[in-house]
């Protein structure tokens, strides 16, 4: 089995991780999110381009996902994600970009932990 026939992908193949807004490293202090809510960061990245859609997905108290369709190049990218979903020890956020059909593209995972949830969490 050759390199190209292998079903994982190369952790050089992956994108750059998202990031979670507001954060402190790999942490989320419950309390700092504004209005229950914080945002997910897509950096940009050589090969991105107009037309493209990005899909995100954050996992930790549920399942919320999302997606961003790329209408110019910007530095980063950016949606906002309901903060029920930090209310567990560990979040993860992931991203995968497709454009017309052709395969998706996934990104590194980001596993923060979340600080200061609410008791009933």
């Amino acid at each position: 089995m050759t390199a190209q026939d292998s079903k994982h992908i190369k952790s050089s193949d992956l994108l750059p991780r998202p990031r979670i807004n507001p954060s402190h490293g790999n942490h989320v202090n419950y309390p700092e999110m504004q209005g229950g809510q914080a945002s997910i960061i897509i950096p940009a990245y050589p090969g991105l381009a107009i037309g493209q859609t990005i899909r995100w997905t954050v996992r930790g108290n549920g399942l919320l996902f999302g997606h961003i369709e790329v209408k110019s190049l910007e530095h980063q990218y950016k949606d906002v994600v309901n903060g029920i979903v930090f209310r567990r020890e560990v979040v993860e956020a992931k991203y995968g970009v497709r454009q017309d059909g052709h395969d998706e593209r996934l990104s590194d995972h980001s596993f923060y932990i979340v600080d200061d949830r609410p008791a009933d969490a």
